[in-house]
């Protein structure tokens, strides 16, 4: 299966994402006539180079649909040039709270 790459524009770009050890920027569309970005702010993620992280991301994404654990939709992006994720923002507009994989499985294995 083949997904498409969008492109994240420089005037979209919000502020950077402090949270993490990975650079990323939240964005929002400003072109109103962009149907995917322009409903709320998205984080696009650089991929550490050479790692895949950012098919990865669109992979556990669709991985968890099909789980049916909720997940906020992932789609390959690009910025500048380099390739990368984004994914939609979902815990203001959604009122969904945060966990990171990590806490997750520390709730099956504390180790």
């Amino acid at each position: 299966m083949a997904y498409d790459t969008y492109t994240v524009e420089s005037e979209w770009v919000l502020e950077t994402e402090q949270l993490g050890t990975k650079d990323k920027f939240w964005f929002k569309c400003t072109d109103s006539t962009n149907q995917l970005f322009n409903k709320t702010e998205w984080l696009f993620k650089y991929p550490t180079k050479d790692t895949g992280q950012h098919w990865s991301e669109k992979i556990a994404y669709h991985i968890a649909r099909s789980m049916h654990v909720l997940a906020p939709p992932v789609e390959l992006a690009e910025f500048g040039g380099v390739k990368g994720s984004a994914t939609r923002s979902f815990t203001a507009k959604d009122d969904f709270e945060l966990y990171h994989g990590n806490q997750i499985l520390k709730g099956f294995d504390p180790a």
